[in-house]
């Protein structure tokens, strides 16, 4: 319904993969990090993530990138 509602700016199939891997890794070395250790998650637009869109949820700002990492993404 991506399209329809407009409720994704971007996906991040690749990054998800990648986190996947590592958190399965951690785990076969024997790392647990707690109960969301490999959980999924989404962010909204307003969080700044470098090298992706923070749009704030406006049209102004469809393509600005943000060079900062935002605190609740660390």
């Amino acid at each position: 319904y991506g399209p329809i509602i407009e409720s994704v700016i971007t996906i991040t199939d690749d990054l998800a993969y990648k986190q996947a891997k590592e958190a399965d890794d951690l785990l076969e070395q024997g790392k647990y990090l707690g109960p969301l250790h490999g959980i999924p998650y989404g962010l909204k637009d307003i969080i700044a993530v470098p090298e992706y869109k923070t749009t704030w949820g406006s049209r102004t700002f469809e393509n600005q990138i943000l060079d900062v990492e935002a605190s609740v993404y660390k």
